[in-house]
């Protein structure tokens, strides 16, 4: 865990101390999990699957960061930065690694929203799909290793 950079999000007020329950945390794996298994429907376009693949990244991020009892804040968009970065600093160094590899697919989630659909290929969604179940695995691990209230509600990730 990085405590300095869990401090400097507190500081910057991109992240606030809200403590959350298991309801709460187990609620939010359930909706990552759901968009791991839409990204995997027949039919969806490479941009549909992508921002599927994305979500459920970023779904998993929040469940590890509000189990820890931290919220992002933040301007709009801003806030997948520090969910990110905030899930890197409260892991262990596969989190850390597989958090901070996220960072680097978020452009991929913009074009996938907002661009040429064309300019996603299936190269692009496989790396994200590796990023993705890598940090979908660290999440799980961490949440319950330090919440084992959690243990028997969070379904394991799935297998590709």
């Amino acid at each position: 865990m990085s405590a300095h950079r869990i401090q400097r999000l507190l500081e910057a007020r991109n992240l606030e101390e809200v403590p959350a329950d298991d309801a709460e945390v187990a609620s939010i794996w359930a909706a990552a999990l759901r968009e791991w298994s839409d990204a995997s429907v027949a039919g969806l376009s490479v941009a549909g699957a992508y921002t599927h693949v994305y979500q459920a990244a970023f779904r998993a991020a929040t469940a590890v960061v509000r189990s820890a009892g931290y919220r992002p804040r933040g301007a709009v968009g801003g806030h997948h930065y520090v969910t990110f970065y905030a899930a890197s600093a409260l892991g262990d160094a596969e989190l850390q690694r597989s958090a901070d590899a996220m960072q680097n697919i978020r452009g991929g989630r913009h074009t996938a929203l907002y661009g040429d659909e064309e300019e996603l290929d299936e190269d692009d969604l496989t790396g994200a799909r590796r990023n993705a179940t890598a940090l979908l695995d660290a999440v799980h691990r961490r949440i319950v290793s330090t919440r084992p209230s959690l243990a028997k509600r969070m379904a394991a990730p799935p297998r590709p």
